[in-house]
C-alpha cells in the first residue's frame, strides 16, 4: 500500500515538473517574440529619420 502511494507521488511530481517546464519555455518564447516585435518598429523609425 505505501509503495503504491510513493510511486503515485513520484509520478505526480514528474508530471507537475514537466508541465511547469513546458509553461516556462512557452512563456519565454512569447516574451522573446513580443520584444522582437517592439524592437522592429524602432529600427524602422530610425531609418525614416535618416532618409
Amino acid at each position: 500500500m505505501t509503495g503504491e502511494i510513493v510511486e503515485g507521488a513520484i509520478i505526480m511530481l514528474v508530471i507537475v515538473f514537466a508541465i511547469f517546464h513546458m509553461v516556462r519555455k512557452s512563456s519565454r518564447n512569447i516574451f522573446e517574440e513580443t520584444t522582437s516585435q517592439q524592437a522592429e518598429p524602432v529600427k524602422n523609425d530610425d531609418r525614416m529619420d535618416n532618409e
